[in-house]
């Protein structure tokens, strides 16, 4: 306020003393007083006025490059604040403070992008974006690998790629859900999303690989459908052998009648026998724990796998501390894996021997150490 006040000041003081300088050079040319002196006055009134308007544009000049450096959002300008004109300096200190504080603005606004930048380029899914014109405004790391391109500038360089996508894009919406299947035989699920901007529209793509989760429900629903046909063949199977095994016992039943019921009670006794056995494959048994000797275990699987060794030329070393060793589980699935283990230097014919040391080192603590 006290810089317009002042402003307003120079300004009057100015056109006053335009209009008296000017009025009295006319004054003294009109009553032919002093004619020289007069002419001299109004080109004097005229210089006033120049000087007048040299510092008004004063201000707008500067007004007007702090307005165009605004619009080209450029912040390096600094003007000048310690020059002869108090109101001058008032200005470009205030300009100055407006620079600084758009400064501070624009840098925190450019943090804030990188950290959102930074953020899409950690999550497992995909991102891409792209303006009306179909340019790529942002694509994450993860978009790229799981559509298997290289960087994109324009949104036709992956429409060429897959065909199928073209027409999501083009008459998808945004509720729908679209299945593709990458260059790497991913299944990828898209999603598309679109805002406004201003007044330009941004398109959204996620993309999120499926194929984990496609694999686990597939492998569910044959694990399920084995576990019905499974239950229902033995369902079906135990009457007849229920059946024939009560006809063969019938008295007056001829020989050969007996010998077909038999043949057929076997064959259902098999059918049934493989078909439990099929079932205990679909999932892990219930372990059946109980104390038995580990020492004892491994031995006999050494005593086991003894000529596979001599025709592999390995030396199978047994090491146990103590000397034996008892441990509570299911010996049977134990073995199992012990003689995975065991066989495993069997299929590399340059192994030259595998040492198992077995050992306590607290009373609740096993260790098996496997070498080759």
């Amino acid at each position: 306020m006290v810089f317009s006040k002042h402003l307003y000041m120079v300004i009057l003081s100015y056109i006053l003393l335009i209009i008296a300088v000017a009025g009295a050079g006319i004054a003294l040319v009109i009553t032919h007083t002093a004619l020289i002196l007069g002419s001299l006055l109004f080109i004097f009134s005229l210089f006033l006025i120049g000087a007048l308007v040299k510092r008004l544009n004063k201000f707008n000049t500067k007004i007007r490059i702090f307005l165009d450096a605004v619009e080209d959002k450029e912040n390096m300008i600094l003007f000048n604040e310690q020059s002869a004109d108090k109101e001058i300096n008032a200005l470009s200190h205030s300009l100055n403070r407006i620079n600084e504080l758009l400064a501070t603005t624009k840098s925190q606004s450019r943090i804030q992008e990188n950290f959102y930048y930074s953020l899409l380029e950690e999550v497992p899914n995909g991102v891409l974006a792209w303006s009306s014109e179909k340019r790529v405004i942002f694509v994450n790391g993860a978009a790229l690998r799981l559509l298997g391109v290289e960087p994109i500038i324009f949104l036709r360089q992956l429409e060429e790629q897959y065909p199928a996508l073209k027409d999501f894009i083009a008459h998808g919406n945004v509720e729908d859900s679209f299945l593709l299947q990458s260059n790497s035989k991913k299944q990828l699920s898209l999603s598309m999303n679109r805002m406004k901007l201003n007044s330009e529209t941004i398109t959204l793509l996620a993309i999120k690989d499926i194929s984990n989760e496609l694999s686990e429900k597939e492998s569910e629903s044959w694990s399920k459908l084995t576990r019905v046909l499974t239950h229902e063949i033995m369902n079906t199977i135990a009457p007849i052998v229920s059946l024939s095994q009560t006809l063969s016992l019938r008295p007056g039943t001829d020989e050969k009648v007996i010998r077909g019921l038999g043949v057929i009670r076997e064959q259902s006794e098999r059918l049934m026998e493989f078909t439990e056995s099929y079932r205990r494959l679909s999932y892990m048994p219930e372990p059946k724990k109980k104390r038995f000797s580990l020492t004892d275990s491994l031995h006999n699987l050494g005593l086991l796998l003894q000529s596979d060794f001599e025709n592999a030329h390995i030396h199978f070393i047994l090491r146990s501390t103590p000397s034996d060793i008892y441990i509570e589980g299911d010996e049977k699935q134990l073995s199992q894996v012990f003689l995975n283990l065991l066989k495993r230097p069997s299929a590399f014919p340059r192994t030259p021997s595998c040492r198992c040391q077995s050992r306590r080192s607290v009373p609740d603590s096993r260790f098996l150490n496997c070498s080759w």
